[in-house]
């Protein structure tokens, strides 16, 4: 039988392996305790926590190498020293897809390698400033690589980023991570149904419907219809009504689900 790891045991181990110090693992643990979690740091620990208890453990000592792949085709190389750690949250339906994952990077490794994209961009900064990685390939010795697609919010702008994927530095560890959700505010979905990639896809869903709407009529009507859905929530309201507003929810359904955009 495997141990439970508890929160103090898996933040130990970041710090154990110098990849954050005991000051910055004691103080986010007395936080944490006392309900006060806040910053794009404590979110990072958090979710290390959450998948170092429920998700899969990638044997680095089997893996060569790791690439990330990112929207545009552009790829990023590490050797397996560079990687600390790496989580893995597979769909239960489909386990080439990722739901979410958690990779730790060895800063003093990694940026040492001078990692760069064609053109001479920083792979780092890169990371930092755009979301968008789509897979992640494992590679081992004798040169067997296993992909994994790595699932986008619905809210995202398919063409950009993923909202769900965040990059952040702590002390000598680099965490690149994504936690998806099962429910959404319907004002993010209304406005991700505004992305172009997005609204295209209702449009044609719609019209194989009812084909004998016209295109124009089609994206006019839907334009409407979403620009007021959108008004209705942007309205001069009290504070705790657009809280409400807010707590209005849509869940995630299957496309081949009976269920109607709207």
């Amino acid at each position: 039988m495997v141990k439970r790891e508890t929160d103090r045991d898996v933040i130990a181990e970041l710090a154990d392996n110098n990849l954050i110090t005991g000051t910055t693992a004691g103080d986010y643990l007395v936080r944490k305790k006392r309900g006060g979690l806040q910053g794009k740091k404590d979110t990072a620990l958090h979710a290390w926590e959450k998948f170092a208890h429920k998700g899969s453990r990638v044997n680095l000592a089997l893996v060569n190498q790791l690439t990330l792949i990112f929207k545009n085709g552009e790829k990023l190389v590490f050797d397996s020293k560079d990687v600390s750690f790496l989580i893995l949250e597979k769909d239960l339906d489909n386990p080439t897809l990722l739901t979410g994952f958690v990779l730790v990077l060895n800063r003093e490794l990694s940026v040492q390698a001078n990692h760069y994209f064609v053109g001479g961009r920083d792979a780092f900064e890169h990371l930092k400033k755009v979301q968008d990685v789509i897979d992640i390939e494992l590679t081992d010795s004798q040169n067997n690589t296993s992909r994994h697609i790595v699932h986008w919010s619905p809210i995202s702008d398919p063409l950009v980023e993923n909202v769900n994927q965040r990059f952040v530095d702590i002390d000598d560890a680099l965490f690149l991570y994504t936690v998806s959700k099962q429910r959404y505010s319907m004002v993010d979905a209304v406005k991700a149904a505004l992305y172009t990639e997005n609204f295209n896809a209702i449009i044609k869903e719609f019209r194989s419907k009812r084909p004998e709407s016209s295109l124009t009529d089609s994206r006019h009507e839907f334009t409407v219809q979403l620009e007021e859905m959108l008004q209705a929530v942007s309205t001069d309201q009290s504070q705790a009504q657009r809280r409400l507003e807010d707590e209005l929810l849509v869940g995630k359904v299957h496309t081949d689900s009976d269920q109607t955009f709207f």
